[in-house]
C-alpha cells in the first residue's frame, strides 16, 4: 500500500497556538516547499519523515515537530512552537524571549503583542544568539571551571621548584666542617668562614627564588579568584534573568497585567544589579520595581494599589510609583 499510494493532503496541528503565535500553516508549508521536501503527490514510501521533522525544528520558532503519514495518505504534522512572553529591544538587540528562557530572533513580517524590554541593559549573549539562556551561561561557567583547573595545574611546576630549592637549601645548611688532627685553628677558621659565606649566599638566593615563585603563584591565584568572581556574576545574571522571565510569564497569565504592561525598562544599577521599571498602558506614570527580588509579590501589590488607591485619587495624579521596598508604595 505504501509503495503504491501517494500523499494526498497535509494536516498541521499546532500545540497551544494563541495570540502570541509566531508561526502559522503557510509558514510551515513554505519551509517544507523551500527545502524540497514537499510530499504532496509523492509515493508514501519515498517521503523522508525524519528530514521533514529536522527541517521544521531547524527554525528556532519551532520547539518540536512530529510527523507521520496515515493509511489514506494524509501527512500529519504536530508542531510545538515557542511562545514568547517578552521582546528584547535594546541597542543592537531584537529578540523574543520565551517562558522557558529560550531566545530567538524577531524576524520581519510577524510580531506578537508582548511587553517590550528597553533601556541600557546589555545581555550576556550576542544579538544573533538563538537558544536557551541558561545553557549559554552554564556552558560559560563550565568553561571558566576548566580555566580555573588549568591555572591550578600551572601552579604545580612552581610548587615543585620551591620544594627542589628547599631540599637544596637543606643540603647546604646541613653541611658541616670537622677540624682535622693536623689542621691549624687558622685553617679551620678560614674553612668555616667560607662555609658560612656559602650558606648565606644560598639563603639569599633561596629567598629571592622563593619570592619570585610565590609571586607567580599569587598571580595565578588572583586569576583564579577573578575567574570565580566572573562565575558568580554570571550566576547572578542568570538569577536576575530567570526572575524577570518568570515575571513576564506571570503577566502573560494575568488578563489585567497582560493588557496593562506594555514596556519594561531594564537598567543596571551601580552595584551591577538588574533594576526594572514598568510603563503601563493606563496613566502617565512609571512603576519602579527595583531589583528582581520578589517581582511577583510586587506585581500583586501593584494590582491592589490600582484597585484601592488609583481608583480613588485618579490615574493621572502621580508621575512615578515605587514598589522597590517591601510593604511600601511610594508615589510622587
Amino acid at each position: 500500500h505504501r509503495a503504491t499510494h501517494r500523499v494526498e493532503s497535509i494536516d498541521i496541528e499546532f500545540e497551544n497556538q494563541g495570540s502570541n503565535s509566531l508561526v502559522d500553516r503557510a509558514m510551515v508549508e513554505g519551509w517544507i516547499e523551500e527545502s524540497g521536501l514537499m510530499p504532496l503527490g509523492h509515493i508514501i514510501d519515498s517521503v523522508d519523515i525524519a528530514a521533514i521533522e529536522q527541517e521544521l525544528t531547524r527554525h528556532s520558532v519551532v520547539a518540536e515537530a512530529n510527523a507521520y503519514i496515515t493509511f489514506n495518505g494524509s501527512l500529519k504534522l504536530h508542531v510545538r512552537e515557542r511562545m514568547p512572553v517578552a521582546r528584547l529591544r535594546t541597542t543592537g538587540y531584537d529578540l523574543y524571549i520565551t517562558q522557558d528562557g529560550y531566545v530567538l530572533p524577531a524576524h520581519e513580517g510577524y510580531s506578537v503583542r508582548v511587553p517590550v524590554i528597553t533601556g541600557d541593559y546589555t545581555p550576556v549573549f550576542s544579538p544573533d544568539y538563538s537558544g536557551y539562556i541558561s545553557d549559554m551561561i552554564n556552558d560559560t561557567i563550565a568553561s571558566l571551571d576548566r580555566h580555573i583547573a588549568e591555572l591550578e595545574e600551572a601552579k604545580i611546576p612552581l610548587y615543585t621548584q620551591i620544594n627542589d630549592h628547599r631540599r637544596a637549601m637543606r643540603s647546604v645548611t646541613s653541611e658541616t666542617i670537622r677540624k682535622g688532627i693536623f689542621m691549624s685553628e687558622q685553617e679551620f677558621s678560614v674553612l668555616k668562614q667560607d662555609l658560612d659565606e656559602r650558606k648565606n649566599i644560598a639563603r639569599s638566593l633561596f629567598r629571592d627564588q622563593q619570592a619570585a615563585l610565590e609571586a607567580e603563584i599569587a598571580i595565578l591565584a588572583e586569576a583564579q579568584e577573578a575567574t570565580r568572581r566572573s562565575q558568580q556574576t554570571l550566576r547572578t545574571i542568570l538569577t536576575d534573568l530567570e526572575a524577570m522571565i518568570a515575571m513576564f510569564a506571570h503577566i502573560e497569565q494575568d488578563d489585567f497585567l497582560r493588557a496593562e504592561v506594555v514596556q519594561v525598562i531594564a537598567t543596571n544599577e551601580n552595584n551591577g544589579a538588574l533594576s526594572l521599571s514598568l510603563i503601563p498602558r493606563s496613566g502617565r506614570f512609571t512603576v519602579d520595581l527595583g531589583t528582581t527580588e520578589g517581582l511577583i509579590r510586587k506585581l500583586s501589590t501593584l494590582k491592589r494599589f490600582y484597585d484601592n488607591g488609583l481608583d480613588n485619587v485618579g490615574w493621572n495624579r502621580y508621575r512615578s510609583i515605587s514598589l522597590r521596598y517591601r510593604g511600601q508604595v511610594v508615589c510622587q
